[in-house]
């Protein structure tokens, strides 16, 4: 398996693994940065088991409100096109920030399509007032280890994912780079068009 930078020209990801599906709440009490990585896996690891007997819009409807609930969609909609952000009239941030959830939705549902024993453990937390580091160990059926540093932030009481760092290379800002390079160009309305084309393209593939 490989990894390589989300962009519009593709986006592929490792497979996680957990035991079970966590709720966002426990007990009441605000699920810290960890419980929101496993909750993430969990829902990615079902994705995975439903695979081709779910198809891509089974694991978008599955994927759909986790992703939602633990990524922070619009604040990374507005990182990942940099200074074109405040160009942006208000209609055309919220459009893009639709889109933008869209896409990240349609990655997963389209990578995370089989299972082959993969399992993934949190090795380390460590958090501050409104941020959060998450470092968790893949290993696949042969043993092999591939780190994972999530980034989250604290935002309303809740925990969530902004970013991930594999290899010290920020995902997020290898999506930046490459959004920016075509607002510079072709502007807004190719991005956008750029990005529903790959949307279209997930699901016609169906994870091949």
């Amino acid at each position: 398996m490989c990894l390589k930078s989300p962009g519009i020209t593709g986006f592929s990801l490792l497979v996680f693994c957990t035991v079970m599906v966590l709720p966002m709440h426990i007990r009441g009490e605000t699920p810290g940065p960890a419980q929101v990585i496993s909750r993430f896996n969990a829902a990615l690891i079902e994705a995975m088991r439903g695979g081709k007997e779910l198809g891509f819009s089974g694991r978008y409807r599955l994927l759909e409100p986790v992703v939602t609930e633990t990524f922070l969609p619009p604040y990374m909609a507005s990182v990942s096109v940099g200074r074109h952000w405040k160009t942006l009239t208000e209609e055309q941030q919220r459009q893009f920030e639709g889109i933008y959830a869209e896409w990240l939705i349609a990655n997963y549902a389209k990578n995370f399509h089989t299972y082959a024993g993969e399992r993934f453990e949190i090795t380390k937390q460590s958090q501050t007032a409104g941020g959060a580091t998450v470092l968790s160990k893949l290993l696949n059926s042969q043993g092999k280890e591939t780190e994972f540093d999530y980034r989250l932030r604290l935002t309303e009481d809740a925990w969530h994912i902004v970013d991930i760092r594999i290899s010290g290379i920020s995902q997020l800002a290898n999506t930046r780079a490459q959004f920016v390079s075509v607002l510079d160009k072709n502007g807004f309305d190719e991005l956008v068009a750029s990005l529903k084309r790959k949307i279209r393209d997930f699901s016609r593939s169906d994870g091949r």
